[in-house]
């Protein structure tokens, strides 16, 4: 056996994974959502924001939601996550996921309607809590 890191994932590498999950599920019986969707907001040819997703199977996972700083604030995060619902709307998806630290972003996760389901609470930096959030996924 040969193990080697990798920076990223080609397409080749990336679609068998998706094909193992599909065959995984198909044997369990499970319906199959996989992938990874991105969402970017601009501002007169300016990235703003940027909203990262993974689907997998029953769920919507937050992965990365940045904004840059001078556009926090704005509204430009709730734009996203919205515009990611209403285009997701038709799928059957139970509920919307997303972790993130204490000095990143929790209140505005609350803010949005997520519930907390646990935190991981850091020995070395409160900072760095870690804030598991999840948000029932609701069909528009």
């Amino acid at each position: 056996m040969n193990i080697v890191k990798k920076e990223k994932l080609d397409k080749t590498l990336g679609n068998r994974i998706g094909e193992i999950f599909s065959e995984q599920a198909r044997e369990k019986d499970v319906k199959y959502l996989y992938g990874n969707h991105y969402f970017v907001a601009y501002e007169n040819d300016e990235t703003v924001g940027i909203l990262t997703l993974q689907l997998i199977f029953n769920e919507m996972y937050i992965d990365e939601l940045v904004i840059d700083p001078n556009h926090r604030g704005k509204g430009v995060g709730t734009a996203l996550l919205a515009e990611a619902e209403n285009f997701f709307k038709d799928y059957d998806f139970e509920y919307i996921t997303v972790n993130t630290y204490a000095f990143q972003a929790p209140e505005f996760y609350e803010k949005l309607g997520f519930t907390l389901e646990f935190t991981r609470k850091s020995k070395e930096n409160p900072k760095l809590n870690r804030y598991y959030y999840i948000k029932p996924f609701k069909k528009k």
